[in-house]
């Protein structure tokens, strides 16, 4: 099966982008219902709507990006360049989803074997927890500056 990614790319962009109504509140993207949760994790209000989506749009599954990344990085460890077995190979975000990253954008994720997603993965979670611990000492110092009631 050949991928036509550029188109795949505008298709992409026209069906799955998070949805805006005109107030710039974010809403479902199968029956435009305001969400009131983080937009980047959710784009449905309900399973219900998740699976009806899904019905219509089954090129943006997640087991079908995932094959379609292996299948441009020719099955090859972007990272490394090793040659591996499809068993082997695991779909990273280039841009982890917690920093921001979409979660089912092919232009995201790359083709990594499991020893280069094991130490990216261990070296974005070090980051993370860096990032919570600095959240946290400055939470620390706010309350240990501020005046007594």
């Amino acid at each position: 099966m050949k991928i036509n990614y550029r188109r795949l790319g505008n298709f992409y962009d026209e069906v799955y982008k998070a949805k805006t109504d005109g107030h710039g509140n974010y809403v479902c993207l199968n029956c435009g219902k305001n969400l009131s949760f983080d937009r980047r994790r959710r784009r449905f209000c309900s399973n219900e709507c998740y699976n009806a989506f899904y019905k219509v749009h089954p090129l943006i599954l997640w087991s079908n990006l995932r094959i379609m990344c292996f299948k441009r990085d020719n099955y090859k460890c972007r990272n490394c360049g090793g040659n591996f077995e499809h068993s082997s190979l695991h779909c990273d975000h280039i841009v982890p989803i917690w920093k921001g990253g979409d979660d089912l954008d092919l232009n995201n994720l790359q083709t990594l074997c499991e020893k280069c997603h094991r130490k990216k993965t261990k070296d974005e979670s070090a980051e993370r927890t860096k990032i919570g611990l600095n959240i946290l000492n400055g939470i620390q110092k706010q309350l240990d500056t501020s005046p007594s009631a």
